[in-house]
C-alpha cells in the first residue's frame, strides 16, 4: 500500500482517536499529521514496520499525551506567573538573583556528572535524541546509554535534594522538569 493510500485510509480513524485524547479537532489533525511525518521518516530511514496501523496509533497516542503534558505544564506556569503580576521592584531583584542561582545550580549539577555520562544526558535531554541514536553515535550499547542516564538522573536528583533550601518552589519544579 502506498503512503498516500495509507494516509487516506487511516487519517479519519486516527483523527477520531486523537480527538478523544485532545478534545480539539484542529489539534488532533495536527497530531495525526505529525504522526504520519514521523512514520514516513522512519520508513525513509529503512525501518521495517510490520503493522502500519498499530504503529501509527502508537505514535498518535504518545504524541497526543506528550502534547497534553506540555500544555498542562505551560498552563501551570502561566497560572503561577499570573499570580505574580503585581510584584515590586524588590521582588524582581530577588527573582533575578534566584534565576542566577538557578543557572549556577544547573551548571553545578551538570558538572557533578562524569564526562561521558554528562554527554549522554545532554544529547538525550537537550538534543532530544533516542538512546539508540546516542548509542550508535558514541559507539556504546543501548544498555550503557541507559545506565549513564540512570546514573545522571540519580546524581542530579540528589544534587537538587541537597540544594533545595537555596531554591524557591518554582525553581525546584523547573529543575525537576528539566532534569528528571
Amino acid at each position: 500500500m502506498s503512503f498516500e493510500q495509507l494516509y487516506r485510509q487511516l487519517f479519519p480513524d486516527l483523527h477520531r482517536y486523537a480527538f478523544t485524547i485532545l478534545n480539539d479537532s484542529e489539534w488532533a489533525a495536527d497530531t495525526v499529521q505529525d504522526a504520519f511525518v514521523k512514520y514516513y521518516q522512519q520508513v525513509e530511514k529503512g525501518k521495517q514496520i510490520a503493522y502500519d496501523r498499530a504503529y501509527l496509533y502508537k505514535i498518535v497516542h504518545h504524541t497526543a499525551v506528550s502534547e497534553l503534558r506540555k500544555k498542562a505544564l505551560a498552563d501551570k506556569y502561566v497560572s503561577l506567573a499570573g499570580a505574580d503580576v503585581a510584584i515590586s521592584a524588590e521582588d524582581r531583584r530577588i527573582e533575578k538573583e534566584r534565576d542566577v542561582v538557578l543557572q549556577v545550580l544547573i551548571t553545578r549539577a551538570l558538572d557533578k556528572l562524569p564526562e561521558q555520562c554528562r554527554i549522554v544526558f545532554l544529547k538525550s535531554r537537550t538534543g532530544g535524541r533516542k538512546y539508540r541514536e546516542i548509542a550508535a553515535e558514541m559507539g556504546l550499547s543501548v544498555k550503557t546509554v541507559e545506565a549513564h542516564m540512570s546514573k545522571a538522573l540519580k546524581i542530579i536528583q540528589e544534587f537538587i535534594r541537597v540544594n533545595r533550601d537555596k531554591l524557591s518552589l518554582i525553581q525546584i519544579v523547573m529543575l525537576y522538569e528539566l532534569f528528571c
